[in-house]
């Protein structure tokens, strides 16, 4: 029982670390098309499979030290949905995406129609099939348009 609680606690403290979310630089992705989208970012030109449904956000709603999960669509409070002409400026993990851009030469957007990726099961991949829209920038080009990603 001991083993289980301290790995418990492991997770918990593992999963506050990983939650560092960072809003620096100014990347700013603005969808100025007539549909309701999720996107993702990835390293440029990287393969954009998702192993996660990202229209689903993760709830725990475990009780006495229980692990339980509850998956829910919630659109209006998805840090990966964005509505028709609305801007976002979209965290990153422990570095600023200009950081990251220049690391791997680059950045990759992934834009997928909101009711394609709310029909599939909470832990359905997503693959390449299912994209909408795909931009794909060099690290120049993020800098000539300021970070300021638009999707027409």
């Amino acid at each position: 029982m001991k083993k289980i609680v301290i790995f418990q606690i492991l997770i918990s403290i593992l999963f506050l670390t990983s939650c560092d979310r960072t809003y620096t630089d100014g990347l700013e992705v603005i969808n100025e098309t007539k549909d309701s989208l999720y996107y993702s970012i990835f390293t440029y030109k990287d393969d954009v499979s998702i192993s996660y449904n990202i229209a689903y956000n993760c709830f725990d709603v475990g009780k006495n030290n229980q692990i339980k999960y509850k998956y829910v669509i919630d659109f209006e409070n998805n840090d990966d949905a964005i509505k028709p002409n609305e801007s976002k400026k979209p965290f990153h993990f422990k570095s600023s995406w200009k950081d990251f851009a220049k690391k791997y030469n680059g950045l990759t957007f992934t834009f997928y129609k909101r009711e394609t990726l709310e029909k599939m099961k909470y832990d359905a991949t997503i693959n390449e099939d299912k994209i909408y829209k795909r931009i794909d920038l060099t690290y120049e080009q993020l800098e000539k348009i300021n970070y300021i990603v638009r999707l027409k």
